[in-house]
Parts: C-alpha cells; structure tokens; sequence
C-alpha cells in the first residue's frame, strides 16, 4: 500500500490569492494592487469574497513592458 502524503506542497504556486497576498504578489500598494487587478480583469467573486487570478496577473504584469 501506498502511504498517503499530507500537508501542502511547497511546489504547488495557487492559481487564486486573496486581496491580503496581491499588494506582496504585485509590489504595489492594496489600492494600486486592487485597481490594478481589476482593470485586468483578474478579480473573481465568490460571495462577498473577492479573489485574484495570479495566470492573468502575470499576463498583465508581462504586457506592461510591451
């Protein structure tokens, strides 16, 4: 039998994070890091809580040079 591994990887990147992680994933302040997101179009609703799609962040984040 195969033991089961618990715990998360550290290998494992999230696809969404939260409005607390975006300034320290960005570099920008909360506001700018907010506003920023959502002009993306990466901000996704569930409820009353607002997460942010890190692949169209890193899409946005890559255009800005072009």
């Amino acid at each position: 039998m195969h033991k089961r591994e618990t715990g998360t990887s550290a290998s494992v990147k999230p696809r969404m994070i939260g409005r607390s992680e975006l300034p320290i994933y960005t570099g920008l302040g909360i506001t700018s890091a907010v506003k920023f997101a959502r002009e993306a179009g990466a901000e996704r609703k569930y409820g009353r809580r607002s997460l942010f799609d890190v692949r169209i962040l890193d899409e946005a984040i890559d255009n800005l040079s072009k």
